[in-house]
């Protein structure tokens, strides 16, 4: 990624943008959890991440695509509740906890179940 960071530099400095700083950023691969730095550029109002459009990350995505490909790959071939089990070895949420987090936050309401 710093190899394609470096690669891009010129282009956008040609373009008219300039560096602002190298945030970190966390993602969630079929691998595993991966931090990474990348730069941020600015002309006037937009700050593109280039290593984020390579990678095809959206704003505030933090699971890789691939990843998404491959749980859609299982929801359809297994029950909800294998899913769950299979989601949980990749990553610490459970659709429960994801619950009573957004619950307590007041993001979500309660259901009647």
């Amino acid at each position: 990624m710093a190899v394609y960071d470096k690669q891009v530099a010129s282009t956008m400095r040609v373009n008219g943008y300039r560096r602002i700083d190298t945030p970190e950023r966390t993602v969630l691969f079929t691998f595993g959890e991966m931090i990474f730095s990348r730069n941020r550029w600015c002309k006037g109002k937009k700050t593109p991440y280039p290593v984020d459009e390579w990678l095809g990350f959206k704003k505030y995505m933090r699971y890789s695509p691939e990843l998404l490909f491959q749980l859609v790959k299982l929801v359809s071939k297994m029950s909800y509740r294998e899913v769950c089990r299979a989601g949980r070895h990749l990553t610490n949420l459970s659709p429960m906890r994801t619950y009573k987090s957004g619950h307590k936050n007041g993001r979500w309401r309660t259901h009647a179940r």
